[in-house]
């Protein structure tokens, strides 16, 4: 097909302009803004002209009205001088011609339809010659070819949804979210807690940083056994300190980047043992992805999320993955935003699972992404292990922190064939305080020679067995730890 027979309509193209270059401002508002924001608000772009001089006009439209230039004959011909252009369109005596077409601003939606659609085919046109040619090369790759169209279509399918809905639609996204002080919207029930404090809630994102060999699949494990014990009633199971909201019917995904699938399904069995039951609820959806490209992982997400209404939680086990670069800032910063806007539209909490910069400690995740994820979401939950305990902690939560040294902590255990909890850094170290401190006050009651002494003989002990002049310090911290009880008649005596 000779370029002369692709669709086009130099008339329609002619007719824009004209309606772009005849706007002036009227008491101090630039009219041509509104045409050429319709013209942003449809994706039109110089490419979008079928007519090269025609495209240059346009471009050089915009460029003026992105510096908020007016625009007119007049500033396009003083810019295209300026920029050595004028000459390319056949000069200022063809931009009058394009300026002197009847047109008015309220036919430009008509012209812009015209000229976007007419882009449109030409462009679903050139992909159809595309395969053609490529298909007619000796040896070519039947499936690559397919694959390559197919991946060009869904853009142009894309882009044509995104244009059609227009200004009108955006503006009505943007009103619904607009504050009303008379309409306060429903407090969300949070998915999970750490610690008895919320960490992921409707319409949030949550992200679990460690380094590798950590213990984050485990943690992933106990997260979706927490939920599964909230559904079915097993309250007193040990889920490395994560307690869920019952999900009721609403659906559970866990996608698996990382992990093959022999190893997925041996940490789904885990978790379900964990959880305390012997066949999985429908609304538990398990996926094991790994060695998918970050197209189809992205695709994929989509398409799972979409597959059917009511979610409750969405696990990425691997968000890095679902990126084909994680230091590119326009990437990661389109995907997290998807990523959010996914788990407003469909009312859920998202967790991402990425890995802390290797050799690092501060909780950095890879790259630009991880410096977005950190920046979005609203809980950032720390695996730490040292000597073979991991403990979770967080301080940077939109809530209060989790500090570490009352982070749940965790180890393996060869009786268990799994992960279990241990005590708290904070209670370790109580438990070693409250057992020096009993030690010590019992050879104070032993001097004493009797079981309950007063507030000022159990001071005056402590200050001789400490040899120290005040032992009313230590009397405080003994009964804050409960190593003493106060009994009926006033006096102090060592706790059972």
């Amino acid at each position: 097909m000779n370029a002369s027979d692709l669709p086009h309509s130099l008339e329609a193209e002619e007719h824009l302009l004209s309606c772009c270059l005849n706007d002036v401002v009227v008491d101090g508002v630039v009219s041509s803004a509104d045409t050429l924001n319709r013209c942003i608000d449809a994706k039109l772009s110089p490419g979008s002209f079928d007519n090269a001089k025609h495209g240059i006009i346009f471009r050089t439209a915009l460029s003026l009205h992105s510096r908020r230039v007016p625009v007119s004959v007049a500033s396009v011909l003083v810019e295209l001088s300026a920029t050595g252009e004028l000459a390319a369109i056949g000069g200022s005596q063809f931009l009058t011609s394009v300026s002197g077409r009847t047109a008015t601003t309220a036919q430009a939606p008509y012209f812009i339809a015209a000229v976007r659609d007419q882009a449109r085919a030409r462009e679903a046109l050139s992909v159809a010659a595309g395969i053609t040619e490529a298909l007619s090369t000796p040896n070519a790759d039947v499936q690559d070819v397919l694959d390559r169209a197919r991946n060009r279509i869904e853009q142009l399918a894309v882009s044509a949804r995104c244009s059609d809905h227009g200004r009108d639609e955006l503006l009505a996204r943007v009103s619904a979210r607009r504050f009303r002080f008379a309409d306060i919207p429903p407090e969300p029930i949070p998915r999970l807690y750490l610690n008895g404090k919320p960490i992921s809630t409707v319409g949030n994102l949550t992200n679990v940083i460690a380094q590798a060999k950590a213990g984050k699949t485990a943690f992933i494990a106990a997260i979706v056994a927490a939920v599964l014990s909230a559904q079915t009633g097993n309250g007193d199971r040990d889920t490395l300190g994560i307690r869920a909201s019952d999900p009721g019917r609403l659906r559970i995904l866990w996608i698996d980047t990382e992990q093959s699938t022999f190893d997925h399904d041996k940490n789904a069995r885990r978790a379900m043992r964990r959880a305390g039951v012997e066949s999985l609820p429908g609304n538990f959806e398990f996926y094991s992805l790994a060695g998918f490209s970050a197209e189809d992982l992205c695709r994929s997400l989509h398409a799972l999320m979409e597959e059917s209404p009511g979610l409750f939680l969405v696990i990425i086990d691997g968000t890095a993955d679902l990126v084909a670069d994680v230091n590119d800032p326009e990437e990661c910063n389109a995907f997290v935003a998807q990523l959010q806007g996914l788990a407003i539209k469909h009312g859920c909490a998202i967790i991402n699972v990425v890995h802390e910069n290797p050799g690092q400690d501060g909780g950095k995740m890879r790259g630009h992404l991880g410096s977005q994820l950190e920046r979005k979401a609203e809980s950032n939950l720390r695996l730490r292990k040292s000597e073979e305990i991991t403990v979770v902690f967080s301080d940077k939560m939109r809530g209060a922190p989790i500090a570490e040294r009352d982070g749940p902590r965790f180890r393996w255990s060869d009786d268990d064939l799994m992960h279990v909890s241990c005590e708290t850094a904070a209670k370790t170290k109580d438990d070693a305080k409250r057992e020096q401190l009993r030690n010590m006050l019992e050879s104070v009651y032993s001097e004493a020679g009797k079981p309950a002494l007063s507030w000022g003989e159990l001071c005056a002990g402590i200050a001789a067995a400490k040899n120290i002049k005040d032992g009313s310090k230590i009397f405080e911290t003994a009964s804050a730890l409960n190593v003493i009880t106060k009994g009926d008649f006033g006096k102090w005596s060592l706790a059972a």
